[in-house]
């Protein structure tokens, strides 16, 4: 049998009406969503069946309904692969996909996982807004070169840091809306290479959410997770994690920390992982696998794609 692994979307791949179908068809998907707004005490599943694509993207709103569609399309192709545990090597979730991942490993309930995502989105969501920053995605730039890009525009107190290794020419920045410019304005006289200004509320993984990450910290402390049944590879580290006090401690770290994908990907793949199979909105991480490794198979499952 083909070993495999399961992937977890983060912040970016949402968008209005996510889930929606799966609703309507799927009882596990039902409880899912009914059960977030009553554990919220809003109406978060009207937020992301009908709202709008800018409401959707304000991280309070994002994190917490990309969460839960995930988690319910997660109980659904569980619901039609009864047997998927047999195969699945590991899992991984980019960024908040992360909390994804656990949810799916066991690591804790959908309650606990969910309010752990809406105190998350709350402590960013504060630094982001005492620390004003931005980010860009930038092409074809290797690590080194791009390091020494930021040395040259983190200065007079702003910083430009590489924050998601998303792929092998795909590298994300984050930092204040100065140190950005100054790195964009570098690689604008690059030939060849391409930077993508994003659309986000903050300098997300960046050290300017210091103060976010010991947040975190201190509200798992009292988290009621368990040990995993599936090793999850987190993106601070790209190693697995599977133990109580691990977990906790990678989940704080990964707010203020970059995300390794690329080597989570390729410690999957070192590890003869086959088969990529991706549980959430849209078709970003298996876009990404395409570019770090073609011969391996990616399936994004999202509706009714079962």
């Amino acid at each position: 049998m083909v070993k495999y692994a399961i992937l977890f979307p983060g912040q970016g791949s949402q968008y209005p009406g996510m889930g929606k179908t799966l609703y309507e068809k799927y009882t596990e998907a039902r409880e899912i969503f009914d059960s977030a707004n009553e554990i919220l005490g809003i109406d978060l599943k009207n937020k992301i069946f009908n709202g709008t694509a800018e409401e959707l993207k304000e991280t309070t709103v994002t994190q917490p309904a990309l969460f839960s569609t995930s988690c319910a399309l997660f109980k659904v192709f569980t619901s039609k692969n009864p047997n998927w545990k047999e195969n699945c090597a590991f899992v991984a979730g980019h960024s908040l996909g992360e909390y994804s991942a656990f949810f799916a490993a066991g690591a804790f309930d959908f309650k606990t996982g969910l309010k752990l995502v809406q105190y998350r989105s709350w402590v960013i969501q504060r630094e982001c807004e005492k620390n004003p920053g931005t980010m860009a995605a930038i092409l074809n730039i290797d690590r080194k070169h791009l390091q020494e890009i930021c040395d040259k525009s983190s200065n007079n107190g702003e910083r430009c840091e590489m924050v998601n290794f998303n792929s092998p020419d795909q590298i994300v920045l984050a930092g204040s809306k100065k140190g950005i410019e100054s790195a964009l304005e570098i690689i604008k006289g690059l030939p060849g290479k391409r930077a993508i200004p994003l659309n986000v509320s903050g300098p997300f993984h960046s050290s300017y959410l210091k103060v976010a990450a010991q947040n975190m910290a201190k509200e798992l402390t009292s988290a009621a997770i368990s040990k995993t049944i599936i090793p999850v590879l987190t993106n601070c580290d790209a190693k697995p994690a599977q133990e109580v006090a691990d977990i906790k401690e990678k989940l704080g770290q990964q707010i203020d920390h970059p995300v390794l994908w690329v080597d989570s990907m390729q410690r999957m793949i070192e590890s003869g992982v086959e088969k990529f199979i991706e549980i959430g909105p849209g078709k970003v991480l298996t876009g990404l696998l395409r570019k770090i490794d073609k011969s391996k198979m990616a399936v994004p499952i999202e509706a009714e794609e079962f």
